[in-house]
Parts: structure tokens; sequence; C-alpha cells
């Protein structure tokens, strides 16, 4: 798994249909990841740290927000079942300087696990 890389949950597994995307990797092979996944935006309803627009990320039908709430850390073997049995279908990776702006809107956000903002700024 790299950063960047951005899927759809397997809907045998879930019914879910939010664009996940990986954060964070740390090792070589991976060790530890970061998911987080893009919600729609309702302004003044939802934390408002990192709000992506359509032209950012082409997978987007509508302005979005990072969840950051449910941010997710894999870790381990749990890495490979998350690939071989939860990951349905993959999407075009979430472009670099996007990437960056969900981590700052993480670092920033309140509702950000604080695991998750230890491992974001190392």
């Amino acid at each position: 798994m790299r950063v960047g890389d951005a899927f759809l949950f397997n809907l045998a597994v879930s019914s879910d249909e939010h664009i996940y995307l990986v954060a964070h990797v740390a090792g070589n092979p991976a060790t530890t990841i970061v998911l987080f996944n893009f919600t729609s935006h309702y302004p003044g309803k939802c934390d408002e740290s990192c709000i992506v627009k359509p032209h950012e990320y082409k997978r987007l039908s509508r302005d979005s927000v990072i969840a950051y709430r449910w941010g997710r850390i894999v870790e381990g073997p749990a890495i490979q079942g998350l690939v071989k049995t939860e990951i349905g279908k993959k999407l075009d990776p979430v472009p670099t300087a996007v990437i960056a702006k969900i981590i700052a809107g993480a670092l920033k956000s309140q509702f950000t696990p604080l695991k998750i903002k230890k491992l974001l700024q190392h």
C-alpha cells in the first residue's frame, strides 16, 4: 500500500460507499497505515478542517470533508487482511497536494484521534 491509494470497501464486507484513502505508511514493507475517508460537506454541520473540492480529486462528485473522527490505523498482518478481503474497487490515487492538505487538516482537527496525530507528526 502507498500513500494516496484510494478505494471503496468490498460491499460484501460493508455497505459503506465512502471513498477511503491511505494517508500514511510506516515501514517498508508497510507495518502501519493510516486510513481516512471522504464524506459529504455540510457547511457548519461537520468538521471543516479539510474541505476537498471535486476539481482537487476527480472521483469526488461534490465538496467533501475528511471524517477524521473515523480515522483508522491498520497494523501488521491486518494490512494483508485488509488488502485481501476488505478492499473492493481500487480508484485513482489521491494527488500528493491533496494528501498534504489532508494531513495538515488531521493535525489541526480536534476530532483526529491522538494516536493518529502522533503517527502523522513523524
